[in-house]
């Protein structure tokens, strides 16, 4: 085809033997490279072109990077090794400060690499638009070397570090890419391409020009004493050929540096020799006028200029240790300047200061107060009173506090903000815009909380101080670089509003599902569905798109929720909202995990989570959370271990905060029923002690929750058999709830038969029977006068009769529990114990013929509920007992019996163990061991 021009039908056929050509010119709009389809040039370097490209497979924009076709296929050959090995290197790295490679392969010999597309400029570029304070110079490259230092960590030096090899992407975050000069090695240890004889120290005479170096790809990449990098950023031993290592890097990093603080690099020299002897002889040029750098940071890029590579710092982290600590250094003195001036008794000069520091920061406590005040507080306690809660003025007082303290933490973080542009002059006007746009938003989400709170129902009492929790903190806003990833508001004043406001909506219905008040949250955000239709801006769609998932998820919608959470994670992680996109994939790991035993599906979203909240730092309390999540998917795959595990790691994280949270009051109530499954009932009873101690720090000692938890323990000291400790907790659970929610409210009655049952064991039956009267009462009159629910109850009280010797109204307790039970389905495992106690009432009245009907019943629903074998044992020998008293067939009693022996053999239960003595003491009697 040589030189004729194509078409594009020609070039967006699969390469062929035509790629050549093809790629010696540009692939146009349209064209297909692979799968990918190219959008526009971004623009061509010395190894190939790079293309803003489409992967319609996960629907993702792409930087595609082509090896260039020209040259001998020699050239072709070693370029294309070069750039595999670039994709190879890069692909192993995973960093927030480095350029993720997502593909890489050849096409028809055509080297590829898929690449993140970065939205920005160059490090070259960012330094030329403006000539920047010091701070925020250093501040990018901080970010830049922390990217070196990972690729370090894993063995791979960059060797071609330079401000065109680093992207400063919209958040104003460097990172570092083009490791196409790199190859993996050891620490210390030489690189493959090191060179075996030096060349001679380089003298003034050599003319070769700095535009004009380049490295013939002809040669082997292994060759000895082969020259890689760019000239003006090499360190000397680059230039040599010698062997290198990671202090190579940091060579060219400190020359970068130098450049961008001062303007001009640290050497001299228009030729690759003069520039090299520079280096050799120390001749570091003399900081040039007008440029206000710290001595002090002068001496650390210095250092890492020093010829000899001993000489330079350990190591690249070792260097951005020394350089962090310069900055932060500088902000000390910067805010200790008016005690300085003070004692220096420069009175008038301290006033000026004085005035310059406070006065471009005054006003975030009246910015606060524009919403949260005195007159709103008691607004709050008044809307809490008037639900007639019995509790409701102590959790006016605990949620009160915590919007106060979160209030101060507000305060401080805005003025932090402010002092941090007006007075410590350590960050640019665009980063104080970003902080102040952040807290705007987290005081209108405050706004929106407090006007679920005003309008308080008892539910929203119960819940307020969780509420509270889930108000998003201010110290988010300190992330200048997670900031940077979130799209800037509308610029059109009057949309920003409209988006405000929307969001302040928005927030109103997040704390009207945490109130779980659904009827209203639906409401609320259909409307506001309907409002913002026609409003383009994706933070306020993902926001909305998560409250509606959350919202379904409540309604018991899950697989509709499940669908939302899943689009919306999409179109938040196309618009890099990393943060967003790690707490959707939480939410889906919940629904997914938790409820519909889905535990592939979630893991994979807990892949997801990991990597998102690894790109933003990894965020303590979200990763608390996490750890909480997968303690409860651990739990309900029965992993109890692995539960443990995790449910400790939340808890360290909750622990180190003050004042306690009701979150990890519930982790600890979480870890309680970890232990409880798992048949650690010692442990479990400490750990929902602790957990109720904790509620009643948190929330109040009258409220529900506490009541709730302490039944978990009184649960688990019964299991224990430790039924004084049990009768007393479920006695203190009935004094809290009733204290909380009347002596009627519906969670007692399940307390009382628990009670009822405690009572029992102790043979304390007419206060087991009084107990379950009171669970029935309470059952009937919320419930209805015919709940199934009721039969449990009902059950229990026959169960006490009995004891008492009353066998016909226990008799009549047991039939009235079937008719109830029976409304769950006539085969409901339910059954079998009121039917089984029937026929034992029969038998004691002298009615064996007549227990026989309710005892098949028994054995045979037994039988095909069979989940623990030993509990065929009673339904079995009783059935014995009725069939061979009442007239039966003495053959099958017998049968039966010995049915119910094999059942009982591994009993551990104690009253399990006395059931079986007395199964093999009746066939001992009825059907000695030598009869047929």
């Amino acid at each position: 085809m040589g030189g004729d021009s194509q078409s594009n039908d020609d070039i967006t056929r699969v390469l062929g033997d035509s790629a050549p050509a093809l790629l010696a010119t540009e692939l146009p709009q349209g064209a297909t490279f692979g799968r990918y389809v190219v959008v526009r040039k971004l623009g061509a370097g010395g190894m190939g072109v790079v293309y803003l490209a489409y992967d319609p497979n996960l629907d993702r924009a792409v930087a595609l990077k082509v090896l260039h076709a020209g040259g001998s296929r020699g050239d072709r050959g070693a370029a294309q090794q070069r750039l595999l090995r670039e994709a190879q290197v890069m692909a192993q790295l995973s960093h927030p400060n480095l350029v993720p490679v997502y593909d890489v392969g050849t096409l028809d010999e055509h080297v590829f690499v898929a690449m993140e597309f970065i939205e920005g400029g160059t490090l070259s570029q960012w330094s030329r638009t403006e000539t920047r304070p010091w701070a925020q110079v250093l501040e990018i490259f901080i970010g830049a070397g922390q990217g070196l230092a990972a690729a370090h960590d894993a063995g791979v030096i960059h060797r071609d570090f330079k401000p065109d090899n680093v992207m400063v992407d919209r958040k104003e975050r460097a990172r570092v890419m083009d490791f196409g000069l790199a190859r993996a090695t050891e620490p210390g240890s030489p690189s493959d391409d090191a060179a075996t004889g030096r060349m001679v120290r380089p003298d003034s005479d050599s003319s070769d020009s700095l535009a004009s170096i380049s490295v013939s790809t002809a040669d082997s990449l292994t060759k000895t004493g082969i020259v890689l990098g760019t000239p003006a950023y090499m360190a000397p031993e680059q230039h040599m050929g010698e062997p290198l290592d990671f202090a190579a890097d940091q060579f060219s990093f400190s020359v970068a540096l130098y450049e961008a603080l001062y303007g001009e690099r640290p050497f001299a020299g228009n030729t690759a020799a003069k520039l090299c002897r520079a280096i050799l002889d120390e001749q570091l040029q003399p900081p040039p006028a007008g440029r206000e750098v710290p001595k002090g940071l002068r001496q650390i890029i210095v250092r890492g200029l020093a010829p000899n590579p001993a000489h330079r710092w350990p190591s690249m982290t070792a260097m951005l240790d020394a350089l962090v600590q310069r900055q932060q250094r500088a902000r000390r003195l910067r805010s200790n300047l008016p005690a300085v001036v003070l004692l220096g008794g420069l009175a008038g000069g301290s006033v000026w200061w004085q005035a310059q520091r406070e006065q471009p920061c005054q006003g975030s406590e009246a910015a606060l107060a524009e919403l949260w005040n005195d007159q709103e507080r008691q607004r709050l306690r008044s809307a809490f009173e008037a639900t007639e809660v019995p509790y409701a003025p102590q959790a006016a007082e605990r949620t009160t506090a915590r919007i106060d303290r979160w209030g101060e933490q507000w305060v401080t973080h805005r003025r932090d903000a402010c002092e941090a542009t007006h007075v410590r002059h350590e960050q640019s006007d665009t980063a104080l815009d970003l902080r102040m746009h952040c807290l705007a938003g987290r005081k209108r989400a405050l706004e929106g909380l407090l006007s679920v709170l005003h309008s308080a129902e008892a539910g929203t009492v119960e819940h307020a101080i969780s509420i509270v929790e889930q108000l998003p903190g201010p110290e988010h806003c300190d992330d200048l670089e997670a900031l940077r990833s979130e799209l800037p508001p509308p610029e059109d004043l009057e949309l920003r509003e409209r988006v405000n406001r929307s969001l302040v909506e928005l927030g109103e219905v997040g704390a009207l599902i945490g109130a779980a008040r659904y009827p209203e949250a639906r409401t609320a955000i259909d409307e506001l569905d309907r409002k913002v239709a026609d409003i383009d801006y994706p933070p306020l769609r993902v926001a909305l798109g998560m409250e509606q998932g959350i919202l379904l998820h409540s309604e018991g919608e899950s697989e509709k929720a499940i669908e939302l959470f899943r689009d919306t994670l999409w179109a938040a992680e196309a618009g890099g909202m990393d943060r967003t996109v790690a707490e959707l994939a939480l939410k889906l790991v919940l629904v997914l995990g938790h409820e519909r035993d889905e535990f592939d599906r979630a893991e994979s979203w807990v892949t997801m989570a990991r990597a998102k909240l690894e790109r933003i730092g990894n965020p303590p309390k979200i990763l608390a959370r996490l750890d909480r999540m997968l303690g409860n998917l651990a739990d309900a795959k029965g992993d109890y271990e692995v539960a443990a595990t995790h449910f400790e790691a939340a808890l360290a994280y909750w622990q180190s905060l003050d004042p306690p949270s009701v979150l990890r009051a519930r982790a600890l109530g979480d870890y309680g029923k970890v232990h409880f499954r798992a048949g650690r009932m010692k442990e479990a009873a400490a750990t929902f002690e602790r957990a109720a101690e904790l509620m009643a720090e948190v929330l109040g000692p009258e409220h529900p929750d506490v009541g709730k938890t302490l039944s978990n323990a009184a649960v688990a000291h019964h299991r224990m058999g430790d039924y004084d400790r049990a009768r007393a907790t479920f006695e203190r659970t009935i004094e809290v709830l009733q204290a909380a929610q009347g002596p009627d409210h519906i969670s007692l009655a399940g307390i009382y038969t628990n009670l009822a049952g405690v009572h029992y064991r102790l043979e304390n039956y007419q206060e087991a029977i009084d107990a379950g009267r009171r669970s029935v009462a309470i059952k009937r009159a919320r419930l209805g006068p015919e709940h199934p629910k009721i039969g449990l109850s009902v059950n229990n009280i026959a169960l006490a009769q009995s004891k008492l010797g009353d066998h016909e109204s226990a008799l009549a307790s047991y039939r009235e529990a079937s008719a109830l039970l029976a409304r769950l389905g006539p085969e409901h495992v339910s059954l079998i114990e009121p039917l089984i106690g029937e026929g034992e009432e029969l038998l004691h009245l002298g009615r064996a013929h007549d227990a026989i009907a309710p005892l098949e019943k028994a054995f045979a629903l037994q039988q095909t509920n069979d989940h623990e074998p030993v509990r065929l044992a009673l339904p079995a020998y009783m059935l014995a007992r009725a069939l061979w008293d009442g007239g039966g067939d003495q053959a099958r009693a017998v049968a039966v019996a010995r049915r119910a022996a094999e059942a009982s053999r591994d009993a551990t239960m104690p009253e399990d163990r006395r059931l079986a003595e007395r199964i093999e003491t009746w066939l001992g009697e009825k059907a000695p061991a030598d009869s047929p």
